[in-house]
Formats: structure tokens, sequence, C-alpha cells
């Protein structure tokens, strides 16, 4: 109850979005792969032979403090198909931790292939807007729902009859 809170009160934290001119970037060839995630594969988007060397980096997209790469697709396969094992810049940042979360996976912000955004920072930050609406949304929903449970254990209908 005590995280639902705190995730109502302080809605933005552990879901920061970066200004513009906090993006980083790095440049590399577009490739992806699938992670089975229990019954379900997810698609990670990777970036190999990054800022020419022989590393990858592996991106997310939950733009939040406690998900994984396993529990965000940033992109489907359909949009990158014609893309995949072509120079690229992505565009990404790190999220700032949240109540002892922590996602060391960088956050992907923008795709650019030849001077042509597959995915724009504009576009990422109204999506990440929308949900981070709905997120505060449902963890008010959740505050409201704990409180009046708890409230009907502390203080039941029998005892303010008495």
């Amino acid at each position: 109850m005590l995280f639902i809170l705190f995730n109502t009160i302080l809605p933005w934290k552990g879901r920061d979005f970066p200004n513009k001119a906090e993006i980083l970037y790095s440049e590399g060839t577009i490739n992806y792969n699938y992670q089975q995630d229990g019954r379900s594969k997810r698609l990670l988007l990777i970036l190999d032979n990054v800022n020419n060397t022989k590393e990858h980096q592996v991106f997310g997209c939950s733009y939040s403090a406690y998900s994984t790469p396993s529990t965000s697709v940033c992109i489907s396969k359909k949009y990158i198909e014609d893309y995949i094992g072509k120079k690229a810049i992505f565009g990404w940042y790190y999220q700032t931790d949240f109540f002892g979360f922590h996602n060391p996976i960088p956050q992907l912000v923008s795709i650019n292939v030849d001077g042509k955004y597959i995915k724009s920072y504009e576009d990422t930050k109204k999506n990440f807007l929308k949900m981070n609406i709905g997120r505060s949304f449902i963890s008010l929903i959740n505050l409201i729902i704990s409180f009046l449970i708890f409230y009907k254990f502390i203080y039941p209908l029998d005892s303010i009859k008495k």
C-alpha cells in the first residue's frame, strides 16, 4: 500500500523523460532477438557494432525504473523489418532510480536511419505522457480501493453501530 501511495503522490519520479539535450546517441547496426518470457516471446531491439566496436546494446521502452526489456516492447517487428542490418543512430537515456528500483537498460527514444526517423523524440514523448497519465490514474484507483479495504478492516460496520 505504501508503494501505491508513493507511486500516486510522486507520479513522475522513476518515470522521468529527459529533455532533448539530455539524450545520448549510439550508432550501429539494427538487429533484434526474441526473449522467452513465460509463454510469450518478446522482441528485443538491439544495436550491433555500437560506435564501431564489436559491442552490442539492448534497448528497453518501459520508461520506468521498475521494468526490464522483457516487459517492454520498443517497436513492432513489422516497422523495423526493412531496416535490419542497416546503420542507424539510436537516441536513448538511463531512467532515474525510484523507491529502490533500478533499471540499467537504456531507454530508447529515437531511431534514425539514413536521416529518416522511424521513431522520433516527439512521438516517444507524446506516448510517454499518455502512458504516465494512465499509470497515475490506475495508481490512484488502486490507492482508493486499498484505502477502502484497509478502512473496512480497521473500522468494521459492527463496531460503529455499538
